[in-house]
């Protein structure tokens, strides 16, 4: 034929381990295209004959119908003569010396296997464990590369006949999926009490009593008479329920569950709606559930898990259930139902019927969907709770050879036609569960069965549990929508250890070869990171370093991300602040490694630069809680110029003292006293005593009603010596202060609670801006806040409402950003600003700023891929190091 070609197809990108090569093989076949697939190092090449119309469209398809596991980053197409191939076949994989390895985050269960695990015909009916090369777990079950079942936590579970034939089929959707498994020889699932122990009863609801058996049911291949069934079950178990393998009406060959997994899952159910606080093992670690409808087993969650305020996150059974809850618009739809599922900040529903204990006094709640079909089970309303299987008709029909019955008794039971006998009763299951991370507050999340029974034997009544070992604990990811983007709260289960590419940023500042770094991430919401190249690779959400226990999680997790990707460091970046244990842990590794130290603030805006691939110069906001300055005071309310190779501070919120240190983080009334404090200092300096507040005026009694008299008094005389009164520039505790003074709250239960919470009131309307001083010092500037601060103190003495108060004093924040980056552009002519920091998780805030900014003709960049928070640092920390280790 005077058009056939062929074309050489090379394919990078996350093209391995994601069922790559079988999605081609397919697309070849369906288009009646001859040649092969292979791996040739971490690329896809594909040698593809026939016609070159049909050729162009099949380009144009892996382009377009890839597997949604995959990222492609180019497609490198090359025409040649055809070589007469017949056939399309999928090739061995070729070594290449530039080989990169990917990793797949785990991935939500996908729409055939869910498919599956409700077909009655599929010997994987019900399987909570069911996955496929499109879906399941990948990161938190590896150990080692390459990425073989051998190396996973599955290598212990041998491959049945049936699952090694899907396996090394290249038409099958299992090819080459490592935790490929079924019933007969893949993880079980077991329900325990809060002792490790397997309960003999069960409260069930309506307070039925049902036997918790602990037997297991297999299917066989070869088994088709009650002799050869009896013959079997001593070889597998002398407590084994063999259940034979019968055919449906279609012809079909249908298969009976074991009784201890459906057993364990609708006593689960049963316990949930009753009241009762179960820990579920899942693909990153523990989560503790309890009923979200039943308040009073949420308040019992948090009384036992040591979390008085802190909003839950909750498990709707599916998108209908979260929409009776929440209002969520296309773009929260789409990430809901996303393969990452992770957790999405929506806002709730009026009288919704959803307890206030789930997230008190938040107006937003953190919902997520199933996303592993153990998940989707405990919210299925059919799973049946079987008797002992000596006691059930089939048993003794095995031993009467009444094989006709078997037939008619296992039809029943799959069809529902009637109630078989062998079942007790369908359990009704819950439509919303509180999921919350398995822990004690500030300790890492449980991923091992030993840890969580130790650990959570006092916060769970019963633990639902399997034998799948998890390798890497990873904690469910928190995301939100912004302006129709993603914006990250925290990044982990879904999305590591995907890399973030910053191929542009790192061509800017490293003109040869580009050097390894560890960069080792904050104190608060920790993650590390480590580079190939261009290619960042930040790790799951380790949590807050403040304990061993952090610490050992945050070690595990580098030796493990370092080995996965064969990655040695020539660089440790680390924060300024030489308390924090990721500082210490740095300064301890291998004295060869180059050590930088990286300004906590200049790693926040350097991580937004890098994850929007910008060169140059830009202005940095950095509005954060706390961060170590290089004077040694704490920042946190920043105005930068400057690229990743440097900085220059060009302003910043006037330093204020925080009385009693870190007490004041957790006692906002503290810092509001200290800006009173402040206040009259600035009076006393002018010489207007007049202005200065006294201690005995009716203004304290109204502002800080609730503080005894003592502690005003003390923490006023702690100012006026100024003893233990650190002082610092951070935005975090401006929000504080002014929420305290506002009459929101005096002290916190977690962090950013009073921010939060002055922010959820604040009225949407423009209700003016107050009155602020920014005057020049030197080559920078100050931002003077006391004249906000006392017309604050003005309008609640007025009893102006608190929203009205929260309203102007956002706008009077965004009001500063703008001012602020006008007057650097006007001395720099930079027109790019980039916004970071945990205070610009204010929604608000961020709204406003950004409209101002954008209306006064300001570039403006925020975080989509990575979070502001402290989560997000340690890819600034990687690429400030970088830049500085390049001589840019």
């Amino acid at each position: 034929m005077a058009n056939m070609s062929r074309y050489e197809i090379i394919v990078d990108g996350i093209v391995q381990g994601v069922g790559f090569r079988p999605f081609i093989h397919n697309l070849a076949e369906s288009l009646s295209l001859c040649g092969w697939v292979n791996n040739r190092g971490s690329s896809v090449v594909i040698e593809a004959e026939g016609d070159k119309d049909v050729l162009d469209a099949f380009v144009g398809k892996i382009k377009k119908e890839a597997p949604v596991l995959s990222h492609i980053k180019s497609i490198k197409v090359t025409e040649r003569e055809p070589a007469g191939y017949t056939g399309f076949e999928i090739r061995k994989s070729e070594k290449s010396s530039d080989e990169k390895v990917y990793i797949s985050p785990d991935v939500s269960i996908c729409a055939d296997c869910e498919r599956e695990l409700f077909d009655r015909t599929d010997r994987r009916y019900l399987y909570p464990f069911i996955n496929c090369t499109n879906c399941g777990p990948r990161f938190t079950i590896i150990k080692d590369i390459p990425y073989d079942r051998i190396n996973t936590t599955m290598s212990v579970f041998e491959m049945c006949g049936r699952c090694k034939d899907e396996y090394t089929d290249p038409a099958n959707r299992r090819y080459h999926a490592q935790p490929v498994s079924c019933y007969e020889c893949g993880p079980k699932l077991e329900l325990l009490d809060h002792c490790g122990r397997k309960p003999k009863h069960v409260l069930a609801q309506g307070d039925v009593h049902g036997d918790y058996c602990g037997h297991s049911a297999y299917c066989h291949e070869n088994i088709r008479t009650e002799k050869t069934i009896i013959e079997a079950k001593d070889s597998i178990s002398s407590n084994a329920a063999i259940c034979p393998e019968v055919q449906d009406d279609g012809g079909k060959k249908s298969r009976f569950m074991p009784k201890e997994m459906l057993n364990a899952i609708a006593q689960a159910q049963k316990l949930l709606l009753n009241g009762k606080i179960v820990a579920i093992k899942g693909l990153g670690g523990y989560h503790l559930a309890c009923n979200a409808l039943d308040g009073e087993a949420v308040s019992r969650l948090r009384q036992r898990k040591l979390r008085d305020e802190k909003p839950f996150a909750v498990m709707a059974r599916d998108y209908e259930t979260a929409l009776k809850y929440a209002y969520i618009n296309e773009q929260e739809k789409e990430l809901l139902m996303s393969e990452k599922k992770p957790i999405v900040l929506l806002r709730k529903r009026e009288n919704s019927g959803l307890p206030e204990e789930i997230a008190p006094g938040n107006p937003y709640i953190g919902i997520m969907l199933p996303y592993t079909a153990l998940h989707i089970l405990l919210f299925h309303q059919d799973i049946p709770c079987l008797n002992d299987p000596y006691d059930d008709p089939c048993r003794k029909a095995l031993h009467q050879q009444d094989n006709a019955h078997i037939k008619a008794l296992h039809h029943d039971f799959l069809h529902h036609d009637i109630p078989c006998q062998n079942t007790k009763s369908l359990a009704t299951a819950p439509e919303l569960l509180v999921m919350t991370s398995g822990n004690i507050s500030s300790e890492p999340i449980c991923y091992k069965d030993q840890e969580a029974m130790e650990r959570l034997g006092d916060v769970a009544d019963y633990f639902l549990t399997n034998n799948r070992e998890i390798h890497m604990r990873t904690d469910d990811s928190v995301i939100r929508i912004f302006r129709g983007k993603e914006y990250p709260i925290r990044r982990s289960r879904g999305y590591v250890p995907y890399p973030v590419s910053c191929e542009e940023a790192v061509g800017s500042i490293c003109r040869g070869k580009t050097p390894s770094v560890l960069a080792c991430g904050g104190e608060l919401k920790n993650t590390f990171c480590i580079n190939r190249d261009y290619e960042f690779i930040m790790s799951h959400h380790i949590g807050d370093l403040e304990n061993e226990e952090t610490l050992i999680s945050f070690e595990q997790g580098i030796e493990h991300l370092k080995r996965l990707f064969n990655i040695k460091s020539d660089i440790i970046a680390y924060d300024l602040h030489p308390e924090y244990l990721s500082t210490k842990y740095a300064l301890d590794q291998d004295v060869d490694m180059k050590k930088i130290a990286v300004q906590h603030h200049h790693a926040h805006i350097a991580s937004c630069m890098a994850e929007n691939n910008l060169t140059g110069d830009v202005i940095g906001v950095a509005f954060d809680g706390t961060g170590f300055g290089e004077d040694g005071h704490i920042w946190g309310g920043e105005f930068f110029t400057g690229s990743y190779a440097g900085f220059k501070r060009e302003g910043h919120l006037d330093y204020i003292r925080m009385p009693g240190g870190e007490k004041a983080i957790k006692e906002p009334w503290r810092m509001a006293v200290g800006y009173i404090h402040h206040m009259n200092m600035m009076a006393m300096n002018k010489g207007a005593k007049s202005q200065m507040v006294s201690m005995e005026q009716p203004l304290f009694s109204t502002v800080f009603s609730g503080i005894e008299e003592y502690k005003l008094s003390a923490v006023w005389q702690v100012l006026d010596k100024n003893v233990n009164c650190p002082l610092t520039s951070s935005m975090g505790r401006l929000f504080d202060a002014a929420a305290s003074l506002a009459g929101i709250r005096h002290a916190i239960n977690y962090e950013g609670q009073a921010a939060i919470e002055f922010e959820h009131i604040a009225e949407k309307s423009h209700c003016g801006i107050y009155p602020y001083d920014m005057p020049d010092v030197g080559e920078s500037f100050k931002i003077n806040v006391t004249p906000m601060m006392e017309n604050i103190i003005k309008d609640r003495c007025c009893g102006v409402s608190a929203s009205i108060i929260s309203g102007k004093f956002h706008e009077t924040i965004a009001d500063i950003v703008l001012k602020a980056c006008l007057r650097i552009r006007k001395r720099t002519g930079l027109n790019r600003v980039v916004l970071s920091g945990g205070v610009f998780q204010n929604m608000t805030l961020l709204g406003k700023s950004m409209d101002k900014l954008e209306g006064s003709g300001f570039k403006v960049f925020i975080h989509s891929r990575v979070p502001s928070n402290d989560g997000g640092i340690s890819l600034g920390q990687a690429m400030i190091a970088i830049a500085r280790a390049s001589g840019s």
